[in-house]
C-alpha cells in the first residue's frame, strides 16, 4: 500500500511523498491507521526540502461519514511532527500545491481529538520579514495550568 498512497498523493499535489516506515491499517467501520516516518516534499523555491515530517500518525476515519462526502477524524495523535510554511517574494505559498487551486476555499476535516507530542510548526514570510517557529504539545490533565484545569 505505501508505494500506491506515494504515488496517489505525489499526483494530486505535484510534490513527493513517502512513508519510509511501517504502515498498519485496522480495518472496522472506524479504521485505524498508523503510519510511520512521513515526509512530504517543498515546494522547489522553499529552504528546506520537506515541507512536512512525521514521526508517527496515528488516526482514525469515520467511513460513513465520508461515504456521505464529508471527512470525520474522531482521532488523530501526531507524533514529532514538522511543518515548514513559507510564502515566497512573490507571495505564493508552499501549502498551495497546485496553481489552480491557488483560489479554491480550503475544506478541513472534522476532527474529534487532537494528541500532538514534540511537534514543531515553522513560518515564514520574507514580505513581511517573518521567520517564525514555535514547539507544539498538546496539554495533558496533569500537565494543565491550575486555572486551565478547573
Amino acid at each position: 500500500m505505501r508505494p500506491y498512497i506515494a504515488r496517489k498523493v505525489t499526483n494530486a499535489t505535484g510534490r513527493r511523498f513517502a512513508i519510509n516506515g511501517d504502515l498498519d491499517v485496522r480495518l472496522s467501520l472506524r479504521p485505524r491507521i498508523i503510519a510511520n516516518d512521513i515526509v512530504m516534499g517543498n515546494a522547489e523555491w522553499g529552504r528546506e526540502p520537506n515541507m512536512a515530517e512525521i514521526k508517527r500518525l496515528d488516526f482514525r476515519v469515520d467511513l460513513l461519514q465520508l461515504l456521505a462526502g464529508h471527512l470525520n477524524i474522531p482521532d488523530i495523535a501526531l507524533s514529532a511532527p514538522r511543518v515548514v510554511l513559507e510564502v515566497n517574494k512573490d507571495g505564493t505559498a508552499n501549502w498551495v500545491f497546485k496553481a489552480h487551486d491557488k483560489d479554491k476555499p480550503t475544506q478541513i476535516p472534522e476532527v474529534g481529538a487532537l494528541a500532538i507530542d514534540h511537534g514543531s510548526a515553522t513560518y515564514r514570510d520574507p514580505r513581511i520579514n517573518t521567520d517564525l517557529t514555535v514547539e507544539v504539545n498538546t496539554w495533558t490533565a496533569s500537565k494543565a495550568p491550575n486555572s486551565w484545569s478547573r
